[in-house]
């Protein structure tokens, strides 16, 4: 475990994390359930379309920098400003040339609405770029206080801005104006909590490091690309607006396990296995302890999104969107593979194997893109279910690859998923069979549902002895952090 000032850091980070993620998860799946009862999968399909260039160009745009500022032991202000007007010179190029591509992007989908979009995201990549080095140096910082103000504002204004704007206009330019408005509220705040101010930069040969760095981080980020958009681009281009807006809100909706729990300890776990990384008993503990902990609160809620796939959709998007149920099944089940996979991610940062990431990136990329070619001609339907056969696959050779270097070595990895293998299967025995004896697709029966698949997961875990333990570390950290927290908020209460 943690000790010391990094434990203390560690809980009550993990404290504000949680609670500005858990705020954003509810204000995303707010926006998905109301913009789907106001919208039509047509309007989703429309921004589907753009987003994968603005994908691509962020990708360009971030330059890896972020993550290169993140695993370096020290880093000076002179070369932070370089690395902002590196930022700021790319995300205002990138952001003139979607400008002028615009038209040649609507061409390609023969969709005239897509070419105005493609163009206001622009300010988007320019946008993102003027935030990269603050949001970095906050986090670097592990300023997660500051870092839960900026995610839930930044989401509750894209939030209000885009449901004012279906309700007032019913228009494609709402689903844009979330991300328009989180992008805008997200720059404001980091400079005003940030405390970042560009100056003088630095000579070229003091950040050649983190610029290579940079280079192998966006060249992952380059294969990771077509990985996560390329679908969206063939699903467009063959079937059109409407297959690729179910596709889109099946998608979105799969992600919402991940981002509610790896995105945060993401953040929190990544500066920490930096200051670790010399100390393997520490290292493998932090890490080991992130992971399971990650698996423990999100396996139980996506094995029950697997199984009553069907019943979430017609909650959550309502009965129109009754197509989209097999496309969310398979998906669901490629996101309990990437409950693993996404988290190699920290190993190779904090160690410094930019390269290692980069094939790892190229690997996985190639397997998706033949998934997406070969389910393409069945559909949304048959794309999803051909990328959640690659990624079964390709997970344990993703893992295998991460893990042959550095501190956690395979043999911890098989330690720490073992339990959850086991835990897995009693999760999706015991709601497979609820299921069947549970009718409709009430907010009662989705949650009792829930129920059983976390008592299943406890129980599965209470078989093995490294489940046991597994429940040990993560009930002590848990109460450890609720103490910190609680010292911690006192004073400002009496005040």
């Amino acid at each position: 475990m943690v000790t010391g000032n990094l434990r203390a850091v560690a809980v009550a980070g993990a404290f504000f994390s949680g609670f500005g993620q858990f705020f954003r998860v509810m204000i995303q799946i707010l926006s998905i359930v109301i913009l789907a009862r106001i919208l039509t999968p047509s309007d989703f399909g429309v921004t589907a379309m753009v987003f994968p260039i603005v994908a691509f160009a962020t990708v360009l745009q971030e330059a890896g920098l972020g993550a290169a500022v993140m695993q370096r032991e020290t880093v000076s202000r002179e070369e932070l400003s370089t690395l902002f007007y590196v930022n700021v010179l790319v995300g205002g190029g990138l952001a003139a040339l979607l400008v002028v591509l615009s038209p040649l992007v609507a061409a390609f989908y023969g969709e005239p609405r897509v070419g105005p979009l493609t163009a206001a995201s622009g300010m988007l990549v320019l946008l993102g770029s003027l935030s990269g080095q603050p949001l970095s140096l906050l986090n670097r910082n592990m300023r997660f206080r500051s870092l839960a103000i900026i995610d839930i504002m930044s989401l509750a204004v894209g939030f209000l801005l885009a449901v004012g704007t279906a309700l007032l206009f019913h228009t494609y330019w709402a689903i844009w104006l979330l991300s328009f408005g989180s992008t805008v509220t997200t720059f404001v705040l980091a400079w005003a909590l940030g405390g970042f101010r560009p100056g003088r930069s630095a000579p070229s040969r003091q950040i050649f490091d983190m610029l290579r760095f940079g280079g192998n981080m966006t060249l992952y980020s380059f294969f990771t690309y077509f990985a996560r958009n390329l679908d969206n681009v063939l699903i467009g281009k063959v079937w059109g607006d409407a297959a690729l807006g179910l596709y889109d809100r099946a998608y979105k909706l799969m992600l919402l396990p991940l981002v509610f729990v790896n995105a945060p300890l993401q953040r929190l776990v990544l500066p920490i296995l930096t200051k670790t990384r010399d100390e393997a008993p520490r290292y493998r503990s932090v890490y080991a302890t992130a992971l399971q902990t990650a698996l423990a609160i999100t396996m139980p809620l996506v094995i029950m999104l697997i199984v009553n796939a069907d019943r979430v959709i017609a909650l959550v998007l309502g009965p129109s969107w009754g197509d989209a149920a097999l496309v969310f099944h398979w998906l669901s089940l490629a996101s309990l593979m990437q409950l693993v996979t996404t988290t190699a991610g920290w190993l190779y940062i904090s160690q410094g194997r930019a390269y290692h990431m980069m094939i790892a990136g190229a690997g996985s990329s190639l397997v998706a893109c033949i998934a997406f070619f070969i389910g393409l001609p069945w559909g949304p339907t048959g794309v999803a279910c051909a990328y959640a056969v690659g990624e079964v696959l390709k997970a344990p050779l993703l893992i295998w690859w991460v893990t042959r270097e550095g501190p956690f070595k395979t043999r911890d990895a098989a330690a720490c998923l073992w339990p959850f293998v086991i835990a897995g299967l009693c999760c999706y025995a015991s709601v497979s069979i609820l299921s069947h004896w549970l009718p409709g697709h009430a907010v009662l029966t989705i949650a009792a549902l829930t129920a059983a698949s976390y008592a299943s997961l406890l129980g599965g875990l209470l078989v093995t002895g490294s489940g046991r333990a597994c429940l040990l570390r993560v009930g002590q950290l848990a109460d450890s952090g609720t103490g910190l927290v609680m010292r911690r908020l006192r004073p400002s209460q009496a005040v």
